[in-house]
């Protein structure tokens, strides 16, 4: 570093006060650097002192803050530092940017909502400005709800901020630059968005054969076996090779649907835990030595033409025979009271079967249940939503 005499300095800080710019200072003089000038300024009492216009002196609390609120809010840094009376645009500059590298706190501002609330606060300036801010807005909310239907500038990509702008750039004399700051997008993203709108769309031919794929098979056919359609060749017609990403990517765009069919509904005769539920005696030992020891039953549905029809068998385990049975177009009580007494009927007085069933409402009502007791059936029941418990009259009724 160089030593500079007692001399040169009055003279470089005579300067200073002079033309009141530590850069202009340095060029005529030709030394030293900023900082020491700087340095300088700042032990000189003399030359510390506030003034108009001088880039070394001290600003008053809160203007920095102030500075970088008005320019987060969408102005320039000349028309910033005109209004707080900033002695150079290049300041503010400086002060935005560290703020944003986050070397000194960031000014809290209100965020533009779309509604009433915005529409009165947040506003600087007079009465003519804040009309002017005021129409601008409308003119914004026109653009939103025209465009996107949508009420809410954070959930608008970039791509559409830039229609609104380009839109409102038609119909008003506003400047870009106010646009862009109230839809918070940059300059450069505004400037690619609206180039990559005027590049013809790469995927026309595949957007108009994923229609055509679409509309010919009824709105059925999914993103998955598009593509593959588009990857064959047919005849005349050439594959089209591109990603199952890009073809769902194109379906949302251009809001193509599949329509699926509903899953018709299936017989579920599971009521919730009525009662008492009793034991899984069988487990799965689906084996008798002898007649009427282990019976099964079950509820099934079958759809025909008329209607649907239920059929409630009871299954001898030793030799698979259907010891009674009963069919309705209704699956109630009737239904398994009916089979259960034909049932009952051929029993002798020595024998006592195991009555194995799901847990089904039918076999847990109060008259079932008492029917069994009085017969001298004992009760077994699957677990909850296990069909192999009660696999060999699954397979009988399926």
């Amino acid at each position: 570093m160089p030593h500079y005499t007692e001399e040169q300095k009055k003279i470089a800080l005579g300067m200073l006060d002079e033309c009141g710019s530590v850069t202009e200072a340095t060029r005529r003089l030709g030394y030293p650097s900023r900082s020491v000038l700087y340095h300088w300024a700042r032990n000189d009492d003399a030359a510390g002192r506030r003034a108009e216009g001088k880039i070394f002196s001290h600003y008053p609390a809160g203007i920095r803050e102030e500075a970088i609120r008005l320019a987060e809010g969408g102005l320039g840094n000349s028309e910033v530092a005109s209004r707080l009376g900033v002695s150079s645009p290049t300041v503010v500059y400086h002060w935005v940017r560290n703020a944003r590298r986050g070397k000194q706190p960031m000014p809290k501002k209100p965020t533009p909502v779309i509604g009433a609330e915005s529409a009165s606060d947040g506003f600087e300036g007079d009465e003519v400005e804040r009309i002017r801010r005021l129409e601008l807005e409308n003119d914004i909310l026109r653009g939103v709800v025209d465009h996107l239907k949508v009420g809410c500038l954070e959930r608008l990509t970039n791509r559409e901020k830039t229609l609104i702008i380009n839109s409102l750039r038609l119909r008003t004399e506003c400047p870009l630059r106010e646009l862009t700051a109230f839809l918070r997008i940059s300059k450069s993203s505004y400037e690619y968005q609206r180039k990559a709108l005027l590049r013809p769309d790469k995927y026309a031919l595949a957007r108009t054969r994923i229609q055509e794929i679409f509309d010919e098979h009824d709105a059925r056919w999914g993103s998955e076996r598009i593509w593959a359609e588009l990857r064959r060749e047919d005849g005349d017609t050439r594959p089209l090779v591109v990603s199952e990403k890009i073809v769902r990517r194109i379906m949302r765009q251009e809001n193509l649907k599949v329509v699926y069919c509903k899953k018709r509904r299936h017989y579920n005769s599971y009521g919730g835990e009525q009662g008492e539920r009793p034991g899984n005696l069988v487990r799965r030992n689906f084996h008798a030595d002898r007649p009427n020891v282990l019976w099964l039953t079950d509820i099934t549905e079958f759809g025909l033409g008329q209607g649907k029809v239920y059929l409630s068998p009871i299954i001898d385990c030793f030799d698979g025979k259907v010891v009674s049975w009963s069919i309705s177009q209704n699956p109630d009580a009737e239904l398994v009271s009916t089979m259960l007494k034909d049932a009952t009927s051929v029993l002798r007085k020595d024998e006592r079967p195991i009555l194995h069933s799901d847990g089904g409402v039918h076999y847990r009502w109060d008259c079932w249940v008492r029917r069994c007791d009085e017969a001298g059936i004992t009760r077994s029941m699957s677990k909850k939503a296990c069909s192999p418990d009660n696999s060999a009259c699954e397979g009988l009724c399926a």
